[in-house]
């Protein structure tokens, strides 16, 4: 099955468009000395629950859902790796627009 893809960039996010689904994602380099470790791995996959919509965090081509915190440790994110939060769901803007804010201020 093949499906029409769309892209819209606007300046802080992507939007794709795929067979009528549309998701939200935007990429961020992690700047946490420490890379996301136990503790805020802990804090992110709670704040991703709180969500309606389905949430992947990336790290190149590997996607993982970011609700499970074993999967989100096993990605290995460290410092000045680029990641990427995608959503797709009723509150998928909140989600990626807060989750990313979250990312950004992890020390």
């Amino acid at each position: 099955m093949k499906f029409n893809r769309q892209i819209i960039r606007t300046k802080s996010c992507v939007l794709i468009i795929m067979g009528g689904i549309e998701m939200k994602r935007q990429e961020i380099t992690v700047k946490a000395k420490q890379g996301i470790h136990a503790t805020p791995a802990i804090v992110l996959v709670n704040q991703a629950r709180s969500y309606k919509s389905d949430i992947k965090l990336y790290k190149g081509s590997n996607g993982i859902d970011m609700k499970n915190v074993l999967r989100v440790l096993g990605l290995a994110v460290r410092c000045d790796d680029i990641v990427v939060v995608e959503a797709e769901g009723e509150d998928e803007e909140l989600a990626v627009e807060q989750l990313i804010e979250a990312i950004s201020n992890m020390k």
